[in-house]
């Protein structure tokens, strides 16, 4: 380690110099190119420049308009958009993440501890602080502070999707609201209350229960030996009841069911289909309406609703899901943990349906990102899951040896973080072999160039005119 940094001062001292002076105006050459040593270029368009050092360690990128981004990986990755509406900040994820969008501030420490901030801008606006599942503490945006230290006791607001949750040695005692319904437990699961507009429950478990809504009463005795439902709404008037595990039995105006061992065989009849268990979950088979679902667990499931069409095979393996939109048709297939891919088509396009984007893995080996014109393709992949952007900006470069991008009209091609760089756009080209070679040209132009050890010895060719370099300085003619 002592005799990395001599070394790296010496190079740098001896080529950057160099390199900046034989670097004038090349076509397709990035301004500094010392493959996995230094990099900086720039888009094609002048709008935003990248500095490399190191390979994948460092990385840094910033646009005119102000948008940045800087890496030191593993170590830590910072994201700000040009506007400064979003920012991202991950240090040896999952260690810490944090998140700003607009006013809103929020972020985590090793998934575990969760803070959020509606707005940066208040000093009274609501907060909220959670370490799972034990701790919480908050403010809202009425004023009101709240927290709680789990199990022993607590008042919270907007947890667990709900209003309000208060709890005292838990399960002696629990209590929540929801809008205005209410619910009070007293030795969680065993006793519950519930009262709000138009409904109530009610239960001592599992000996009996009662429940009653607009249009539905429910009741349990013994649970889960007796349950009936009666349904007195006038849309689908009716009663159902579950004797476990005998026989189970649905009579309404648009269902008639009947079941035996339930939930292993039941049959079904609707309005406008039917449906078979038998048994379940095994041999699932429906025809209802729009609705079609065959399912042969865990070999094979098919099933249709609308524009919706999903399938398995040997679940839970391989899932295929497609979507129809209006104007829209997405399409994804995955065999966990191995492949995976999504596309997107446009109906509308003339001459008919045109695919806008998609993107695949086949894990551990690559994966690829096509949107338009733009298409990009890296190898190795080792994150079996979707992209993550911690994963993406702090890990995902040390296992990219080789990458393939088309973006604005120019293609590249990295090998081992710039040893070998291939660019090609328009009519010019660029190869680098570093640090032994490197050549290219414009045809446009008529113009061809090579070199050898970064401009130790090199030849330069426009039209009638051609130059050489020795010893890095010395220019003839």
């Amino acid at each position: 380690m002592r005799t990395l940094f001599p070394i790296l001062f010496t190079l740098g001292a001896v080529w950057f110099p160099a390199v900046r002076c034989g670097a004038v105006a090349r076509p397709g050459q990035p301004d500094v190119d010392l493959g996995l040593i230094v990099m900086r270029e720039q888009s094609a368009q002048r709008e935003s420049e990248r500095l490399r050092l190191l390979g994948p360690f460092v990385e840094h990128a910033w646009s005119r308009t102000g948008g940045t981004f800087t890496a030191v990986r593993p170590f830590f990755s910072a994201y700000r958009t040009a506007d400064g509406d979003q920012s991202h900040l991950h240090v040896l994820w999952p260690f810490f993440s944090s998140y700003r969008r607009g006013p809103e501030r929020s972020w985590n420490v090793l998934l575990t501890l969760w803070g959020r901030q509606a707005d940066l801008r208040r000093e009274d606006a609501a907060y909220q602080y959670l370490l799972l599942p034990v701790l919480a503490y908050g403010r809202t945006r009425e004023g009101e502070t709240y927290g709680g230290f789990f199990p022993l006791a607590g008042h919270l607001r907007d947890v667990l999707g709900r209003d309000e949750l208060d709890f005292l040695l838990f399960p002696l005692y629990l209590h929540t609201r929801q809008g205005r319904v209410n619910t009070w437990h007293f030795l969680f699961p065993i006793y519950s209350r519930t009262v709000g507009p138009d409904q109530g429950r009610w239960r001592i478990f599992p000996f009996y229960g009662n429940a009653h809504e607009p249009g539905i009463n429910r009741h349990f005795v013994l649970w889960p030996l007796w349950n009936h439902v009666r349904y007195s709404a006038p849309r689908d008037p009716g009663y159902a009841y579950l004797l476990f595990p005998l026989v189970s039995r649905v009579k309404t105006e648009r269902q008639r069911s009947w079941g035996v061992v339930p939930p292993l065989f039941r049959w079904s009849r609707y309005s406008d289909g039917w449906e078979a268990m038998a048994p379940w979950p095994f041999v699932q088979i429906s025809r209802h309406g729009e609705a079609k679902k065959t399912w042969i667990w865990p070999l094979w499931g098919e099933k249709r609703k609308g524009g919706e069409h999903s399938a398995f095979y040997f679940w839970p393996l391989g899932w295929k899901h497609t979507v129809l939109r209006p104007g829209q048709r997405q399409e994804s297939c995955l065999f966990a943990p191995f492949f995976y891919t999504e596309k997107r088509y446009d109906l509308q396009m003339p001459g008919g349906e045109k695919s806008t984007s998609s993107r695949g893995r086949i894990w551990p080996l690559a994966s690829w990102q096509q949107g338009g014109e733009d298409f990009s393709f890296r190898t190795l992949e080792l994150w079996p899951f979707a992209p993550a952007h911690a994963v993406e900006r702090l890990y995902a470069p040390f296992w990219t040896l080789y990458s393939h991008d088309r973006m604005d009209g120019r293609v590249r091609d990295e090998v081992l973080w710039g040893l070998f760089r291939r660019s090609r756009g328009g009519s010019d080209v660029h190869t680098s072999l570093f640090p032994l070679f490197s050549w290219g040209g414009d045809r446009e132009t008529d113009r061809f160039y090579w070199q050898f050890l970064k401009g130790f010895l090199e030849y330069e060719r426009e039209g009638e005119t051609r130059g050489f370099r020795f010893l890095y300085f010395l220019r003839r003619p």
